[in-house]
């Protein structure tokens, strides 16, 4: 079972329930696994994780590159490659858990929706920045509700689940700059 993989396919349809089960599968025959990925959010959710350049110490410059275009620059160019089998998800897998059929429509629709806007198929591009009308379903109404209503939304029972790693590796709230980061993290620590 053992070898070198790579997996790759686009967020959230299955990657780290793929890579689990693959170092379960290879651990259970003894074998020593080493999880590398390209980005520090997936290496907190593998066992043993950690990133390329971390482990291997790669310092890859492609300039003006995108962040895909150097990771496939130092993965191509290094002589493991062609020890490498190549996995590639076809089907979204969180989509596939036993979802009544309205709610996996709903959830492709969605996927579709946010891949679009990460290949830069949605918005007016100028200057690498787009504009993008979020649906309406998608939208919290700001005038009835505030920040403390959003921490108990993404974070329900939290007072009950803090040592739960998994409680908060499943959830998150992105913010759009550094300062409302910090007003989000000063809010969840009183």
């Amino acid at each position: 079972m053992g070898g070198f993989f790579f997996v790759y396919r686009y967020g959230g349809i299955g990657k780290t329930l793929l890579w689990n089960a693959l170092s379960a599968s290879i651990k259970s025959e003894g074998q020593i696994v080493f999880n590398v990925v390209s980005s520090g959010i997936a290496e907190l959710l593998l066992p043993n994780g950690r990133t390329a350049h971390s482990r291997f110490k790669i310092l890859p410059v492609i300039p003006r590159g995108s962040r895909e275009k150097i990771v496939h620059a130092c993965i191509n160019a290094s002589y493991l490659w062609q020890s490498c089998q190549v996995l590639q998800l076809t089907e979204n897998m969180r989509l596939s858990r036993g979802l009544q059929d309205i709610h996996n429509v709903q959830l492709e629709k969605f996927a579709d929706w946010l891949l679009q806007i990460g290949d830069g198929l949605l918005g007016d591009s100028t200057d690498g920045e787009s504009v993008i009308k979020i649906p309406e379903n998608l939208l919290l109404d700001i005038e009835s509700l505030g920040l403390h209503d959003l921490v108990l939304f993404v974070y329900p029972d939290i007072l009950l689940r803090t040592s739960s790693v998994d409680y908060f590796k499943d959830r998150s709230i992105l913010a759009p700059t550094l300062d409302v980061v910090i007003e989000v993290n000063n809010h969840m620590v009183t």
